[in-house]
């Protein structure tokens, strides 16, 4: 206690008497003097897109929120608890990654809040000031079509929170968090453009985001998915259609790339232009200045040594990883032995400091899409990670069209791209049918791109596909929503 009486006193002292080290202010970084010019509002939105390759985000928690409750991965056995949670279907209100995914998912949302009310009164380009006003909306909206399809009902925050009194909300029905998602998604399109800026939503994103938005109401209310019988699911495959449409034949500056592997080229990926299916994808850095992230050395296997991928795949030389996250055998086996995108975006051998061909760890696949051959250290990487890319847009389409000579076509499109063959409608008995076989083309032309879970979800296949075999996962709890996490409801009692 005599300790603590004398550390206040020597610091009353310096306060009171070292004048020489007081400093007059400038000015004060505040939202009244921020918002004053067009740098000012480019810098408010570059601030929200920040938030999404942090590793409390994309970069990793929700890496393995997204993937390890479905049957694409599994991870390593000294794993945090949170991964084996997941995996496991054993989450609770008190899964560490949940909660942390989350919090991140309000940041980001909180975020965009002072621009929709700063921005507007800047002067500056009035079309630019749009498409920032617009970007906002979009962000906005995919943070809370993130969290209604992880947790159900949420808060439904509508401005920044201010102070602690403020943060006492009620859940908000599903209805009106999709309501909310549905203006700001019109919105964000109304107001955008759609030049191609890196790592930056335009009008062609929104439009893409918009259709698999509708498309998950449209398969969830034909599933009978709890909460979502506010919603019909003709209607929606029409909007779906809609708006896949726009991007799919309604403009040409986004298209499929001819070479699988370009899409996730690993010394290519931070090429602004390399690939003309990222319509919107999160960058994040190399360098120690800027959020890195972790899932190319996530996803890596751990060779002490490096090792150099195959010449057909590339032939980079890569260094160590993690061997955190694993494919999972059966899924790897799921992909035809012809099919190119097992060939090219997963590896099962390598060549070691000698040249020789080397097998990895009891020959587990590895998934290359986001392997970083030039990350500048051990813990360094950057990636792109798609988030609107153009071949989920082209299969949102088919599946909205339905068993149709257009959705065949949309569908025979990514097929013979993966030298698969091809569907004709008489192939199907039915629109479901069909369906069923996009949804299943969806998983295997997008993985870990952060949509089977919610391909699974809104299709009600959960236990169809997970807890049979060859998975035989047994799904215990938390199956279609997770619960929302402890410590939001300690600071929110209105959530219990």
């Amino acid at each position: 206690m005599k300790t603590f009486k004398y550390l206040i006193l020597i610091i009353a002292s310096v306060i009171t008497t070292a004048c020489s080290l007081e400093e007059t202010p400038n000015g004060f970084l505040n939202e009244e003097n921020f918002y004053q010019t067009a740098s000012d509002a480019e810098s408010a939105i570059l601030y929200t897109y920040a938030v999404l390759p942090e590793q409390g985000y994309f970069s990793r928690y929700y890496y393995y929120v997204a993937h390890c409750p479905t049957e694409e991965f599994t991870q390593k056995s000294d794993a945090e608890a949170g991964q084996h949670e997941l995996d496991g279907y054993i989450t609770t209100n008190t899964t560490a990654d949940l909660a942390i995914v989350f919090r991140h998912f309000y940041l980001s949302i909180n975020r965009t809040f002072p621009i929709i009310e700063k921005v507007p009164s800047i002067a500056m380009d009035e079309n630019y000031k749009n498409h920032i006003l617009g970007e906002a909306h979009f962000l906005r909206a995919f943070n809370y079509y993130n969290l209604v399809r992880l947790f159900g009902e949420v808060p439904l925050r509508k401005e920044v929170m201010t102070d602690f009194n403020s943060a006492g909300l009620d859940l908000a029905s599903i209805q009106d968090i999709y309501a909310y998602i549905l203006e700001d998604l019109q919105t964000a399109i109304t107001l955008m453009d759609s030049q191609y800026r890196y790592g930056r939503a335009n009008k062609t994103a929104a439009q893409g985001l918009l259709a698999n938005v509708h498309l998950f109401l449209a398969s969830a209310s034909e599933s009978g998915l709890a909460g979502y019988s506010f919603t019909d699911a003709a209607g929606n495959y029409n909007l779906a259609k809609q708006y896949a449409g726009e991007v799919v034949n309604g403009q040409s500056q986004f298209r499929l790339d001819t070479d699988i592997q370009n899409i996730f080229d690993p010394v290519q990926n931070l090429n602004p232009a390399f690939s003309p299916e990222h319509i919107f994808s999160i960058v994040a850095s190399r360098g120690v200045l800027g959020p890195t992230e972790l899932m190319s050395l996530l996803s890596t296997p751990f060779v002490q040594t490096g090792f150099t991928l195959t010449p057909d795949q590339g032939g980079h030389t890569i260094d160590f990883g993690w061997d955190h996250v694993i494919v999972e055998t059966p899924f790897y086996e799921s992909f035809d032995a012809s099919d190119r995108r097992k060939e090219l975006l997963f590896m099962t051998e390598y060549l070691d400091a000698d040249g020789n061909l080397v097998n990895t760890n009891n020959n587990r696949p590895y998934t290359l899409k986001y392997l970083d051959a030039n990350r500048s250290g051990g813990e360094e990487s950057g990636n792109k990670i798609p988030i609107v890319r153009y071949s989920e847009v082209l299969l949102t389409y088919a599946e909205a069209c339905g068993n149709t000579t257009e959705g065949i076509n949309a569908l025979n499109q990514i097929r013979s791209r993966a030298n698969l063959g091809t569907y004709s409608t008489s192939d199907f008995a039915s629109d479901a049918a069909f369906r069923d076989a996009v949804i299943q083309e969806r998983a295997w032309e997008l993985a870990y791109e952060f949509n089977r879970l919610y391909d699974l979800r809104r299709s009600g296949k959960m236990e169809q596909i997970l807890a049979s075999a060859p998975y035989n996962k047994t799904l215990t709890n938390a199956i279609y929503f997770f619960d929302i996490p402890f410590e939001e409801i300690d600071r929110n009692p209105n959530l219990n």
